[in-house]
C-alpha cells in the first residue's frame, strides 16, 4: 500500500442525526495498492483506502458517523472497534 495523503488534526464528530457533536482528535491515512501491469515492474494506483482513529471515541455503535475535518471537508466513517479506529467511507469537499 502506498500512501497517499495524512489528514490530521482537531475537529468534530456529529451523531448520524446531526444532532449531538463531540470536538475530537484524528488521523486518517489514504492509501492505495499498486496493481502491478507487466513484468517490467510498472503499476497503476488502484481503489483508495481510507483508515485512522478519532479520541476520544464517541457515539460508539452508531452506524454512520460525520467527522468535520479541521479544512472544512467532512468525513462519513465508522468506527472498527471501540479504541477508536476508524474506517473512512468518503470524503466530502467543503459546503
Amino acid at each position: 500500500m502506498r500512501n497517499i495523503e495524512t489528514l490530521k488534526g482537531r475537529g468534530t464528530v456529529a451523531s448520524g442525526s446531526g444532532e449531538d457533536t463531540a470536538a475530537v482528535e484524528y488521523e486518517i491515512q489514504i492509501r492505495h495498492k499498486e496493481i502491478p501491469v507487466n513484468a517490467y515492474g510498472e503499476t497503476l494506483p488502484g481503489l483508495p483506502s481510507m483508515d485512522g482513529w478519532v479520541k476520544p471515541v464517541c457515539f460508539f455503535g452508531v452506524q454512520t458517523l460525520t467527522l468535520t475535518l479541521k479544512d472544512g471537508r467532512t468525513a462519513k466513517f465508522v468506527y472498527r472497534n471501540d479504541s477508536g479506529d476508524i474506517h473512512v467511507n468518503w470524503i466530502e469537499p467543503p459546503a
